[in-house]
């Protein structure tokens, strides 16, 4: 049984290695060093008594991917490789038993279009990862 911010540096682990992703931490920074960016953090969630000496958790992840705004073309051009690879990534690491921090994943939607970071606008992919479960001992 493993944390919340296990499962999440998982997924991080599981996207940061993609081609051309340059940096993926594990807790959203103040400012991004290097671009493309993922950047994941726990939108909501619930926990739940069950089974019995356990909390279970329902969780929604969300992944963002972002390049700074410059040129929309552009931008576009860079992020729609991603669409698929992100999603396939996640259920791929999934599928080999490489996610070992959570018990499950649902369905992958997404939004793309401008966003903002740090006061930064920015173009990219909302990735929510739905119904995340964790499992930890009652303690």
């Amino acid at each position: 049984m493993a944390t919340l911010q296990e499962a999440i540096d998982q997924l991080v682990d599981a996207v940061g290695t993609l081609t051309g992703i340059r940096t993926a931490p594990g807790e959203p920074p103040g400012k991004i060093a290097a671009w493309p960016a993922i950047i994941t953090h726990v939108e909501n969630g619930t926990f739940k008594h069950s089974p019995i000496g356990v909390m279970t958790g329902t969780h929604t992840v969300i992944m963002d991917l972002l390049l700074p705004h410059k040129d929309t073309s552009r931008d576009v051009s860079a992020l729609m490789g991603y669409a698929k690879s992100i999603p396939n990534a996640i259920y791929a690491a999934q599928q080999d038993g490489a996610l070992t921090a959570l018990e499950e994943i649902g369905e992958i939607g997404y939004e793309f279009g401008p966003m903002s970071y740090a006061d930064q606008d920015c173009m990219g992919f909302r990735f929510r990862i739905r119904n995340v479960k964790t499992q930890d001992s009652i303690t």
